[in-house]
Order: structure tokens, then sequence, then C-alpha cells
């Protein structure tokens, strides 16, 4: 039992509260997708509020929670949001200061991608139709 991992009532307290604001979240969500059929036409205003609850709430909430159960403090390859949920797979790690992983790309002969803006977003299209 020495090996067994202790809990501090500060964790239980997190942990019980965290799990509480899952399941209100989850009940705000039904609440709202049921509600949606008895007002009207305001019935499509209420359905993308529903959707913005499910999607940004309850969701990551239910993603979070089974991560933190089946996959605790296990890396596996994937990167984390700051919120704690399972991201992107890792592809490529490099250790080093941003200016030794520059010198290093550049003395191989990569280049910088253009960062992502709307700019650089919507050129590539604009190239591609005029090709067409």
């Amino acid at each position: 039992m020495a090996d067994a991992k202790r809990y501090s009532r500060g964790a239980a307290l997190d942990w019980f509260f965290f799990v509480v604001a899952g399941l209100a979240a989850l009940w705000l969500a039904v609440l709202s997708f049921t509600e949606t059929f008895v007002v009207g036409w305001w019935g499509a205003l209420f359905a993308v509020v529903f959707w913005a609850l499910l999607a940004y709430l309850v969701l990551p909430r239910i993603h979070r929670i089974l991560t933190t159960v089946y996959v605790p403090d296990y890396f596996i390859g994937r990167t984390r949001t700051s919120d704690g949920l399972l991201g992107d797979p890792v592809n490529l790690a490099l250790m080093g200061t941003a200016d030794q992983i520059t010198s290093a790309m550049e003395a191989a002969a990569w280049t910088r991608a253009d960062p992502v803006t709307l700019r650089s977003s919507v050129e590539p299209e604009r190239r591609r139709l005029r090709a067409s």
C-alpha cells in the first residue's frame, strides 16, 4: 500500500467540481436542444447555441475527463492544448533554441514558411484560380 497513489482533499474537491461542471454543461446542452422545438422560428438561433455549447463546453470536458481516466501522465506522441486535451500527433521534435534550430534548417537549405494570415491563406487560392 506504500506505493498507492495518495490524493489530497483539494485534489478530490477539484475533481468533484470538475465532474459536476461537466454534468452541468451536458444538462445545459440537453435543455437547450429540447427547448429548440418549443420556441418556433427562434429554434434556429437555439440550434446554433446548442451546437456552441456542445462543441466548446461539453465535448472538450468529456474528452478531458476520459483522457485523465484512461491515459493519465502518459506521453503517446501527442501535443496537449492549454486545457490539457490531447492534440495533434507529434511528427518531429527538435531540441535547441529557436536560433540554433533556424540556423540548422537554413544550413540544410530549408526555408521558413510564411506566417498564416488572411493574405497568405487567400493568395495561393487566387493563383490557382488564375491558372485554371
